[in-house]
């Protein structure tokens, strides 16, 4: 049996494969937050994003379809935060998920991105689920054009 077009298996492979064309090009330079952060800075002119998106032939329709939506993770942070028993203000999660609602607004904002890479542990950054988000940013930013 196939699996599905929309299924999460294939959306994290995407992200998944989206990370390891960034190491492979040498486009990030490794899985860290200095990493991740000297990309967004990267990123911010034409021609750089011109080259990242050459390099890594990226940006069809299938995958902009993929990729839809770049906040599909806020779903899960908040609805552990609307079960008010587990809510606790202090938790990385929880910072993620209010950066992230900033984020909706404003996905160019560069100085709530950096927040958002921030506040995620070091131990905890290591791991895929904490960087989706991130990876959709960076997806997003060099496949769409900056609304003025």
């Amino acid at each position: 049996m196939a699996v599905p077009a929309d299924s999460l298996f294939i959306y994290g492979n995407f992200l998944s494969g989206i990370e390891n064309g960034l190491l492979l090009s040498r486009t990030l330079n490794k899985i860290d937050k200095k990493s991740y952060k000297e990309l967004f800075s990267k990123i911010k002119t034409e021609d750089a994003k011109k080259t990242i998106v050459q390099d890594l032939k990226i940006g069809s329709e299938q995958e902009k379809r993929t990729i839809d939506t770049i906040y599909l993770d806020l779903g899960c942070f908040s609805a552990l935060v609307q079960l008010e028993k587990l809510v606790d203000e202090n938790d990385f999660r929880y910072k993620m998920n209010k950066i992230g609602e900033k984020l909706l607004m404003d996905t160019y904002n560069y100085e709530l991105i950096d927040q958002l890479i921030d506040v995620i542990p070091d131990k905890e950054f290591q791991k895929i689920e904490y960087r989706r988000m991130l990876l959709r940013l960076i997806y997003n930013h060099l496949t769409t054009e900056k609304i003025q």
